[in-house]
Formats: C-alpha cells, structure tokens, sequence
C-alpha cells in the first residue's frame, strides 16, 4: 500500500512562504487506481514529485510499501552525452533490473532503431518521450505514477501505449493527476480533488467529477472555438483578394510547401503547413522562425493544439476560409447552424472518439468508443436500453491463438453481436472477465443513457469509412435515437475510401432528415483509424460539420 499522512509541501518565494499542499492524507492499496483533478498549478506535479521521491515534504510522513515508478514519460533525468541504450543500462542499475532483459523490449517498443546508440541531447523531443515511456514499462512497478495526459509520439504510438499501461498492468496501482476528468473517469475506480493544496476525497468519480466541475464553472479544461466566418465584408475582400493554392497531399509530394521552402525539422515542417493550410500562403522568414522556436519549447503534442488554436483564430484565417468554396461541393444547408449543449460519440471503434478530443468536445467515453461495433448493434442496443449488451451471458472468451490481432487484442467476444450484427472483435480494449473493466462498460453505459435522457441539445457523431448501404446505416441509427431522445440531433459521416481527385477535401450533403443528417466526406489525404494523413483534412471536417451544428462553447 500507499499512505500519505499529513503531508505539506512549502515553497519560499519573494512574497513570502507558499503553502502548495496542505495536510494531505491519501491511502491507496495495491492494483487501486486512484485520479486526483486538479486546474493548472494546484499542486497535482508537486504532489507526484513528492511520492515518487524526487522531494521530500516539508511536514508528514509517506509510507511506500510497495514499489514506485517515477512520473511515466519524464525524461528529466536523462544524461545527455549518453546514448539512448547507455541510459537504459544506468536506470536499469539504479532500479535492480536486468539490462539483457530489458533491451529487447525497448528495441522493439521505441522504434528507435540505430537513434538508440546516438546520445540522447540529439533527440527530438518525441523521440526522449518514447524512450522515456518505453524504460518506465520496462521497469516493472507495484504502482504507477502519471502526471497528465500520456501524448507519447503519433495516435498509433499513443495507443500502443495505453495498452502497455492500462492493459498488459491492469492489475497494478496507479496514481493519475490531471487536470481532464475524462481520462480520470475513463482509468479510475475512484477520486480526489486538489484544490488550493487541500485533497478533497469522494466515494465515486463522478461525485469527484460533479464537485470539480462546480469548482471550475463547468470548464476544467479549454476548448478550441472555431472562428465564426460567415460575415465578412467586401471591404476586406477587396484589402485581401484571394490567393490561388494549390494545396497537395503532404505525405506525397516533396514539395507541398511551396516553392523555395527549405524545410530543416519538423516543426518548420508543420509551421509552413499550417501557414499554407490555414492562411492560404507561404510563411515568411521571420513568421516560421518564430513560430518554429515557440514550438521547440513546448511538449511536442501541446504545441501543435496550441499552434492549430493561434492559427484558426487569427483573422487572416477567417477571411481565407470565407473565400474558400471546398467545404460544400454539394447543397450546403439553407438555414442557419443549430445550437447544442454537447456532442457525444457513436464510435465505432477509435475515429470518432479520438476526433472529438483533439478539438476537446468528448465529455466522456461513449459505449461504442472503443469497440468495433456496427450501425445496426448500435441500433440494437438503443432500443433494448443496452440489455443485451450488458447481458455476461453472451460473453464469451477468445483463445490466444483464434485472436485476429494479437495475444493482448480481441480478448471477448459477443455472441448475439457476432451473430446477428457480424461484430467480430467486441471487446478490444477491456476483459470484461476482470471485474473493473465490467464495471467500466457499465459505467459507459449510464453516462450515454443520461445523455439520451437528460433533455439538452445533444450532437450524436458517428464518422465511418463509406459503404454500400451508408444511407440504410444512416436511417437505422437515425430512428432508434428518434425512438429514445427525440429532441436530439444526429450527424453521420461517411468517409470516402479514395481520397478526393481534385486535391482538395470536399463534403457532399447526401441525405437531410430534420435534425438528422448525412455527409459524405473525401478527405486529400489517406484516412487511418485513429487521423487522416494530412490534419488540414481533420480541420476541414471540423469546419464542415459545424456549417449544420453550432458546436458548444465555454
């Protein structure tokens, strides 16, 4: 176990000594995963410091008698002149482990490959992450410590890496500050509060949640707002007539930035791209210099939100997207964009889910999230109120060697589904054979329940790779919410296998049922299950479905 007793940490600062945390008490047992909220400097880092041992409490006491990991991810403690391997072998020591053991494991987990032997000071900033993730997990710890949400390199990385944590050691303890509660609500069995350094405990998360929600006003966490473009005047179209881009798949063609642009690195690369996306030029010296420095400084994922944020409100985007006329290659809607109060996932499986957190609109993990379901068990479950989904009588194990993905994929699967809605791989994440991963579906299920039923202005999203019968899908789906939340709205989009012809991305209107409607989507780029090739694509779907649905504020 973990205690914590009367803990307080003290900084001098020039006005005087500062209380950061305050008499805190914290008990956790082993294979317990607790979440601590927290806004911007309540104490959350100082109190991971603390029990992870890099400092020491001004008063109480912590008691550790079970082993614990540092701050997953951090890499401060990197010696740089070393190599990535050298490294390993030093933390390896410290900790007791076996290098001969270890090696293979972050060989193969990093992807590194010969950048292992090169010292760490010429690492990029995503590369230090993954090595840093991969020798937290290949030292073995009773608990695990996590300081904020794990951005660790690309979508397919960060997935590999939450499998290795919160799959393959779903038995061990972890400690979870931060200050997003969906990623507390989706890891934890229960949480804490840190507020003005006083830790404030609760029975359930969502009690946690309610309590932290009212503390910050209902907005723990900023949201990106698109920018409103509809009006401009001719005034400004004559100060900035439009400029003619030809704009390319970024994977494909050497030279989609532009002519004469020398790329050195890749945040120059994403700083033109934004320039040239965005505002619809070449970015000039001093613009890419800026830009490029301010996001060397930052953690790589932060910085690119961050940047898509500046650039999308800044008013020279605003009157280039208003010029632009590839939004709507179809009828555009005649009336006016509709208000909603949230905007709740259908899946299935990652895109959808994943799309609505990098533009922070996911209020918590739907039932179809992190399933491969299909249209029609989403239809099935709607209308028996989830019965059969949560019915563990239909659930049965798949052994290791029928698995289509792997030993640590695909580990249940549904009967009814499998043979009623061909859902092959159900359970992709989650053991519904452990008792807490259960309880996790059950949870998703009475969070999607209050949104059918709750009454407010609700988007239901489902995006999904085109089929034949998507406007069948489209009108099963649409009906069985229409049975239980009539007042809610629905958006399907179907993505286009091939990429548009004409290089840009387009969105036709297919279908127009009232508050219900169906979009196709040819992207520029190559779509993946967790992001398109080219993230211009991401920001232009964003765009196109909000021209039907006002998306919420803060």
């Amino acid at each position: 176990m973990l205690d914590l007793r009367g803990v307080s940490k003290y900084y001098s600062t020039r006005s005087g000594r500062r209380a950061v945390l305050d008499n805190v008490n914290l008990h956790i047992e082993k294979s317990e995963r607790v979440g601590i909220l927290g806004r911007n400097g309540s104490g959350k880092s100082t109190l991971i410091r603390l029990i992870g041992g890099s400092e020491f409490p001004t008063h109480g006491e912590i008691h550790r008698g079970m082993s614990v990991s540092w701050p997953l991810a951090f890499s401060g403690g990197f010696q740089g002149s070393l190599t990535g391997l050298d490294n390993l072998r030093f933390v390896c020591r410290i900790y007791g482990a076996t290098y001969e053991n270890a090696l293979p494991f972050v060989e193969e987990f990093t992807e590194l490959g010969k950048y292992l032997r090169e010292p760490v000071k010429k690492y990029s900033n995503g590369m230090r992450a993954r090595l840093a993730f991969a020798i937290s997990m290949a030292i073995e710890f009773d608990c695990f410590l996590i300081d904020e949400v794990l951005a660790v390199g690309d979508a397919n990385f960060q997935e590999k890496c939450r499998r290795e944590l919160f799959i393959k050691r779903h038995d061990r303890a972890m400690l979870m500050v931060s200050h997003d509660p969906h990623m507390i609500r989706d890891h934890c069995s229960r949480a804490c509060v840190l507020e003005k350094g006083i830790l404030r405990e609760f029975a359930d998360v969502d009690a946690a949640f309610d309590f932290y929600d009212e503390q910050t006003g209902g907005s723990g966490h900023a949201r990106i707002v698109v920018p409103d473009i509809a009006a401009q005047s001719a005034s400004v179209e004559n100060k900035h007539p439009p400029t003619t881009v030809a704009v390319a798949t970024s994977g494909t063609d050497p030279n989609w930035l532009g002519p004469n642009m020398t790329i050195d690195n890749q945040n120059e690369r994403i700083v033109a791209a934004f320039y040239r996306h965005l505002l619809g030029r070449e970015a000039e010296p001093s613009g890419l210099k800026n830009h490029t420095q301010w996001m060397a400084q930052r953690n790589r994922e932060t910085a690119v939100e961050d940047m898509l944020t500046t650039f999308l409100e800044n008013d020279e985007s605003r009157r280039y997207f208003e010029r632009r006329s590839f939004m709507y290659s179809g009828a555009a809607p005649k009336h006016g964009a509709q208000s909603i109060d949230s905007i709740v996932s259908l899946g299935t499986h990652c895109y959808t889910s994943a799309f609505l957190k990098r533009f922070q609109h996911k209020p918590f993990s739907s039932v179809f999230d992190w399933i491969f379901s299909s249209p029609s068990m989403i239809a099935h479950a709607l209308d028996d109120d989830f019965a059969t989904f949560l019915d563990s009588s239909h659930y049965l194990p798949v052994p290791v060697e029928k698995r289509e993905d792997g030993a640590e994929y695909n580990r249940v699967q549904h009967l009814f589904y499998q043979k009623h809605h061909n859902v092959n791989s159900m359970f992709n994440h989650h053991d519904v054979h452990e008792p807490a991963d259960y309880a996790y579906f059950g949870r998703c299920v009475e969070r999607f329940r209050a949104a059918l039923s709750d009454g407010s202005k609700t988007l239901f999203l489902l995006i999904r790779e085109e089929q034949a019968n998507s406007v069948q899908e489209f009108e099963q789906v649409r009906d069985a919410l229409r049975r239980r939340s009539p007042d809610s709205s629905f958006m399907f989009v179907a993505i286009a296998k091939e990429p548009a012809r004409a290089g840009l991305p387009t969105i036709d209107l297919v279908s127009r049922d009232g508050n219900a409607v169906l979009n196709r989507f040819a992207a520029s780029s190559p779509w993946h299950p967790m992001n398109f090739v080219d993230s211009f694509d991401e920001v232009c779907l964003y765009r196109a479905i909000f021209k039907d649905f006002q998306p919420p504020t803060q």
